[in-house]
């Protein structure tokens, strides 16, 4: 009994120092810590919570902070955020295998919590040596790298693969994931290509830009009145440095420092312009007599500003009429025109000398006047008219020999010699209206079939510019050639007379713009205008039947051109390469377009072909890549070898006419853009590669029988032709319940009439 007492008794202090915490119950030395409250009122203990966005950031940073009471829960703070990561919660380590539980979870001390992430599926995480906003990659290579291996570069999400394409649909794959264009290599700037990320059970896809960047040498330009005053290279990609800063000194301005818009510092991605701010310099304009009579008040002219010139009717000389002023009394120097608005230039006082000027020096004959000097300096003239009732037959070598005034001259087609450098030295004749080219008027049987730098002559003046053409001469089987100094001025021909514009006639006169080509111009010789790239306007003239090989090749220029209906030949290299060129309008007389007739018109984007031509050439129209639509013509039987090569821009449907009955090699390689192609009942064969590189054709209409398209020869490299969905014309119209009970039936418009087709697998 005293021993059960006992035994209670000890139970019962056991409890009573669990529930009690009495000091006696154990030794203080093992009891955990205890907060205590403050005896007067005083807030338990406060410990600091920070929350690490572990990889990811807050919009304040990378860390967030509270401070809470002990034995407090917790309230998250607004997720942060990081790329390619979706938040999933907060964790008690960093590595995300203990979770806060923020419904039981207390304060006990100081804590950091670290935010678990999850990744996203179909996500590029890292390119080396590029960067990733949201889904555009950027990267940056050194000059005349040809290629980059992406194989081991591109990192993505554990459970996602990536593959690499030229095309953002991901119709054009790169297998090896090396990153280069499609004719290999890079060119310098951006080179464009399209990375597609799938998750791996297929379920979710991005696409992502990848842009290449190669750097490039360009340059840092210091402009001072539109003029370029130095220029220094530099290589994109690079930082802009203060270094690149010059001094500048500008004749009649004092130099106040550069503007620009780029920061020093900053990477240069394409050409810099430096402006120089500059203050025009105040200088004195007087004018004088220079033989004459009278007085005109002088003014202060601020460089380069525009200043009225006076009109000169404060001055007089008997038997002389003032035509002009000039900044040497010799006439030697610089021309201004009465009553004209002058850019003032000068950077010094300077004087204005007055110019008098008399009639022209001429012969008369039976037959007409001979133009033999021009004693008056006029700036414009017009021979139509009759002197002394006679017309106007001859003009007399050097005539007009150094006249700088003189802007614009007609010669009337009464005119049949002009003599060799009757206009040497015109340095500001800007138009000029010709019976003929040359001294005559000239047949292709002619010998000496001088070009138009013939009346300009062979000797040099200032105002001049050396243009070597290349005619017959003495030998019509081999040509010459003979460099003539014509007026940089010149911008505007207009050819009224003859019936030939010779071989050479207009070669390589690069500064000439506009010409004009006469009704009664039957014939458009060889290379009658080569490599007049500054030529932008050409009317040819309704007479016109040929247009000669080369005869516009290379008019880079050249915006359009209208072929008349009497044209029926346009020869071998005819427009070649007139890269400008973005309309042409052929007549309806053209029968044959020889080969290469519009190479490389890039800038052309459409072309209809007339029902009157019946073939087109090799290369007619080969790396025409801007060329978006082509109408071929009923007539058309024949196209030759590369006829579209490489007219990349080609889009949508191409119609090849009944007509048509060989597609040559290589006719339209590298169409890319191709979606459906309907093949005419007459083609018979088909040449190599001729649909080689059609990677959008997906479907082929074929205006036969199955059978037929069986019989055409269809050479090799025309995967893209022969894999395509393909449909046939129908025996018969199908009837209702035919339509109803086959999916294979198709209505296809030609010309606005419904026709029947069925597909190949029906058949």
């Amino acid at each position: 009994m005293k021993k059960k007492f006992l035994t209670v008794l000890l139970a019962l202090v056991a409890a009573l120092c669990l529930c009690f915490g009495l000091a006696a119950c154990d030794d203080k030395s093992s009891d955990p810590p205890v907060t205590q409250t403050n005896p007067n009122g005083g807030s338990a203990q406060e410990y600091t919570i920070t929350y690490d966005a572990n990889g990811g950031a807050f919009a304040s940073g990378e860390t967030f902070t509270q401070t809470v009471k002990e034995n407090s829960a917790l309230t998250a703070p607004t997720s942060p955020s990081r790329q390619y990561y979706t938040f999933a919660g907060w964790a008690k380590n960093k590595n995300g295998t203990e979770m806060w539980d923020f419904s039981n979870d207390k304060v006990t001390g100081n804590t950091t919590l670290y935010a678990k992430w999850a990744q996203k599926s179909a996500t590029v995480l890292s390119v080396v040596g590029a960067s990733i906003d949201e889904g555009d990659i950027f990267m940056v290579v050194p000059p005349l790298t040809s290629s980059v291996q992406l194989a081991n570069k591109v990192v993505c999400s554990d459970d996602s693969y990536w593959q690499l394409y030229y095309d953002e649909l991901g119709q054009t794959e790169i297998p090896t994931k090396v990153a280069a264009n499609l004719g290999g290599g890079l060119s310098d700037g951006e080179n464009v290509f399209y990375i597609l990320v799938s998750s791996q059970d297929r379920t979710q896809t991005n696409t992502y830009v990848l842009t290449v960047y190669r750097q490039y040498t360009t340059h840092v330009t210091y402009r001072t009145n539109d003029t370029v005053y130095d220029t220094k290279d530099i290589v994109t990609g690079t930082p802009l440095t203060q270094s690149y800063d010059i001094a500048c000194s500008v004749r009649g301005y004092t130099f106040n420092g550069w503007e620009h818009t780029e920061k020093f510092g900053e990477n240069v991605w394409g050409p810099v312009t430096f402006t120089a701010d500059l203050t025009a310099n105040t200088y004195k304009l007087f004018y004088d007599a220079n033989g004459g009579e009278g007085e005109i008040q002088g003014k202060e002219v601020k460089m380069d500003a525009t200043t009225a010139v006076s009109s000169g009717a404060g001055f007089k000389r008997k038997y002389f009429t003032l035509s002009s002023f000039n900044t040497q009394a010799d006439g030697g120097g610089e021309t201004i025109a009465l009553g004209s608005s002058m850019k003032f230039d000068f950077a010094e006082n300077t004087t204005l000398y007055a110019i008098w000027d008399c009639d022209y020096n001429y012969t008369s004959s039976s037959n007409g006047i001979t133009i033999t000097g021009c004693k008056r300096l006029s700036s414009n003239v017009d021979f139509t008219d009759e002197f002394d009732g006679k017309p106007i037959v001859a003009i007399a070598s050097q005539s007009f020999k150094d006249n700088t005034m003189l802007r614009q001259i007609v010669i009337p087609d009464s005119v049949k010699s002009i003599g060799a450098g009757a206009f040497s030295g015109c340095s500001n004749l800007t138009s000029i209206t010709i019976p003929f080219v040359g001294g005559s008027a000239k047949k292709a049987t002619d010998l000496y079939q001088y070009p138009f730098g013939y009346i300009f002559g062979t000797t040099s003046y200032t105002g001049g510019t050396a243009v070597e053409q290349k005619y017959y001469g003495g030998d019509t089987s081999a040509r010459t050639s003979t460099t003539y100094y014509m007026p940089s001025a010149l911008k505007d021909v207009i050819v009224t007379g003859c019936e030939e514009i010779l071989c050479g006639a207009f070669y390589d006169c690069k500064g000439l713009t506009s010409v004009t080509i006469g009704s009664g111009v039957t014939s458009i010789g060889e290379d009658a205008f080569y490599d007049c790239k500054g030529l932008t306007s050409v009317t040819i003239g309704s007479g016109v039947t040929s247009i000669g090989n080369y005869a516009f090749g290379g008019c880079s220029g050249l915006t359009s051109v209208e072929i008349p209906d009497r044209v029926i030949e346009i020869g071998d290299y005819a427009f070649s390469h007139c890269s400008g060129l973005t309309s042409v309008t052929m007549g309806s007389g053209v029968t044959s377009i020889r080969g290469r007739a519009f190479y490389w018109c890039r800038g052309l984007t459409s072309i209809v072909i007339p029902d009157s031509v019946t073939s087109i050439g090799d290369s007619a129209f080969a790396e025409c890549n801007g060329l978006k639509s082509v109408t071929i013509g009923s007539g058309v039987t024949e196209m030759g070898e590369h006829a579209f090569y490489l007219c990349s821009g080609l889009t949508g449907e191409l119609k090849i006419p009944d007509n048509v009955t060989t597609i040559g090699d290589g006719a339209f390689w590298g169409c890319s853009g191709l979606i459906s192609v309907t093949i005419g009942s007459g083609v018979a064969s088909i040449g190599a590669n001729a649909f080689a590189r059609c990677s959008g054709l997906k479907t082929v209409y074929y205006k036969g029988t199955p059978s037929e398209w069986s019989g055409i020869s269809i050479r090799s490299g025309n995967d893209s032709l022969t894999s395509a969905t393909r449909y046939y014309y129908s025996a018969e119209t199908p009837s209702a319940e035919q339509w109803a009970e086959s999916e294979n039936w198709w209505h296809y418009e030609a010309d606005g009439e419904t026709i029947a087709l069925w597909t190949k697998e029906e058949v």
